[in-house]
């Protein structure tokens, strides 16, 4: 019997051992979405803020362009890797953006505040501000590279939609786990909505690999951005 329980034993932890490395460690995503579901350890920045050391454990990188379009992570750095890159690409130097970096050496699972709970004050002035969202979030996923796209503004969601998928990116729309239908959900809090991206490890991998892919990724999600903006345009 001890044998049995010995071998139920290595098998769980060899199923743990990508949630176990230093990098995985520095994640929220990777090791909370991948085996459980984990409530946050910090219900708003209010509380966060008490505990946590601004310039230590989290920082705030943002830039106010005045532009339609506010493109933030709410879970950047550490907590859920690459997407404050994403962010980045995106914006360019022509739209406005927020981060919310996780910057421990480990536990950056800690920092994360579920989007509808996330009320840190220069973000919901800049959304308020912005006329429309485009939220980048990540979640662990090695077997597919198949983006989860959510939010209210659907027709900003269709064009996004559209735009990757003949630029030859996966994509699921409205129909997974991830749908920010939540009104109080930050992405919603723009005046005309917004539109939420739910992009696997699996495809943050390959972008973060090969510079080309990810021009291709960022180009692609621009597109339905200026699709979108020329749709709105007599309102934006």
């Amino acid at each position: 019997m001890k044998f049995i329980y010995l071998f139920i034993f290595c098998v769980y932890i060899f199923s743990l051992k990508p949630c176990l490395s230093v990098d995985l460690d520095k994640s929220y995503l990777d090791c909370n979405r991948a085996l459980y579901t984990f409530e946050d350890f910090y219900n708003s920045f209010k509380e966060l803020s008490s505990k946590e050391v601004f310039g230590k454990d989290y920082r705030i990188v943002m830039s106010n362009r005045q532009s339609f379009l506010v493109v933030l992570s709410p879970h950047g750095g550490f907590i859920e890797p690459f997407t404050s890159e994403i962010v980045k690409g995106i914006a360019g130097s022509k739209y406005s953006y927020y981060l919310f970096e996780g910057i421990k050496p480990t536990g950056n699972w800690k920092l994360h505040i579920t989007s509808k709970n996330f009320d840190e004050p220069r973000a919901l002035d800049l959304i308020t501000r912005s006329q429309v969202a485009l939220s980048i979030h990540g979640y662990k996923n090695e077997k597919n590279q198949i983006i989860e796209i959510g939010g209210m503004n659907f027709s900003f969601a269709e064009k996004i939609s559209e735009a990757l998928s003949q630029n030859g990116f996966q994509v699921s729309f409205h129909s997974h786990r991830f749908p920010a239908y939540d009104l109080k959900n930050l992405v919603n809090k723009a005046p005309l909505r917004g539109v939420q991206l739910e992009i696997p490890s699996s495809l943050r991998g390959e972008l973060i690999k090969n510079p080309n892919y990810f021009n291709l990724f960022i180009t692609a999600i621009r597109k339905g951005i200026e699709d979108y903006s020329d749709l709105r345009s007599p309102y934006l």
